[in-house]
């Protein structure tokens, strides 16, 4: 409901994108619990709330490609929770 609401206040493609796909992922067995879903919900600024860290450059390997990130672990959270759960 809360997605819902934050939908309508938010005409954005991409934030449009990120609310559906909230809404999908709250409804899975992994969805993080609810107050962290309402704070996700909440966000804006990703640097501001601490979920990339500019200074701190994270090297992890996948399938044998590297990968950069500057995400704390909190932000790779928030990620998963606004990405789609259906494979392309």
């Amino acid at each position: 409901m809360h997605a819902s609401q934050a939908a309508v206040r938010n005409h954005q493609k991409d934030k449009l994108g990120a609310l559906r796909n909230a809404v999908l992922n709250a409804a899975l067995p992994t969805a993080p619990e609810e107050d962290k879903q309402l704070i996700f919900l909440d966000l804006d600024d990703l640097l501001a709330e601490r979920l990339i860290q500019p200074n701190r450059l994270e090297l992890t390997v996948k399938a044998g490609i590297p990968r950069f990130s500057y995400l704390t672990h909190t932000g790779k959270k928030f990620l998963g929770f606004i990405s789609s759960p259906i494979d392309d």
